[in-house]
């Protein structure tokens, strides 16, 4: 399967989400069935671009203001927050990997997979949180930032990203949200060289803690050869990932979990997400996951 097609896949997926209101903002005699909200959404975007429809479509079941300045709105899952500074894909494939043998239960029954969320309201962000308040224009700004710090990882400076036409700029936000893959890659590899001075990576863990890794990643090592992803992942968890020992944990990108023994520049060119970075989550594995690793 060329570059290309695996390019194609990872840009075509998409989740089934659910999203229901707090009870504590409800009106009277509304339940949270009642007001649901379904969507099946790309992995790679942020769910913040789908909160005004989100908004409009629970705002008359509510005893709320949604539109309260003193009131900030977030979405959780099981009362964690999300941030919606990373593509919705990365925060799934890290939350559902919260409860292995709930997952492995899913799997077994066959059912329609649905990522079930909470709308929720108050004065105060959660900590981590970051406020929303320029609607689509500050998404948009958000990721043009992310750019520029994903060249400059690459590069070495953020000229290539800074040196794009109005147009360009423009082109590439739009690709974003029109899904139109075509021009999304043409702006992408403006940026990307095809020998990187360092790979823009960033590590999700959420057990024992929600923790984000952004560690400095070399494309090869000291002896010429070419860093693989166990390289990356031994050094920063040696403890979850031990040679010749059985793990109960596993890497996954675009909700594939990715062999260790890959080359690491070569999953990035592969699987990089809309904001220019490698996203890797740290999932703990099933009971028969590890059954099956055991016994290898």
């Amino acid at each position: 399967m060329s570059i290309n097609d695996i390019r194609q896949l990872v840009w075509q997926g998409a989740l089934n989400v659910q999203i229901t209101v707090k009870p504590t903002l409800l009106a009277v005699d509304e339940s949270p069935k009642d007001c649901a909200v379904n969507l099946r959404i790309p992995r790679d975007i942020y769910l913040t671009c789908y909160l005004p429809a989100i908004i409009n479509r629970v705002r008359d079941s509510l005893r709320v203001d949604l539109d309260d300045e003193e009131q900030h709105i977030w979405l959780e899952f099981e009362n964690v927050p999300l941030y919606w500074n990373y593509p919705a894909g990365v925060l799934y494939d890290s939350m559902i990997g919260l409860n292995p043998s709930e997952r492995e239960d899913k799997d077994a029954e066959n059912s329609l997979e649905v990522w079930r969320l909470e709308l929720a309201q108050g004065p105060k962000l959660p900590p981590g949180v970051i406020p929303l308040t320029g609607g689509l224009q500050q998404i948009r700004s958000y990721l043009m930032h992310q750019w520029k710090q994903a060249c400059f990882i690459l590069n070495g400076s953020s000229k290539q990203v800074m040196s794009l036409s109005m147009q360009e700029s423009s082109r590439f936000w739009e690709s974003v949200v029109t899904r139109d893959q075509e021009n999304f890659i043409y702006v992408a590899n403006k940026v990307i060289p095809f020998k990187p001075r360092f790979i823009p990576v960033i590590i999700h863990q959420t057990l024992p803690e929600v923790k984000l890794f952004q560690p400095v990643t070399v494309h090869s090592k000291d002896d010429g050869t070419r860093t693989k992803l166990i390289d990356l992942i031994q050094a920063q968890f040696p403890n979850l990932f031990q040679k010749d020992h059985v793990t109960l944990s596993k890497v996954v990108s675009n909700g594939i979990e990715l062999p260790l023994t890959e080359d690491l520049y070569d999953l990035y060119n592969r699987l990089f997400s809309l904001d220019g970075f490698l996203h890797l989550s740290i999932c703990l594995i099933t009971d028969s996951e590890y059954a099956e690793e055991a016994s290898k």
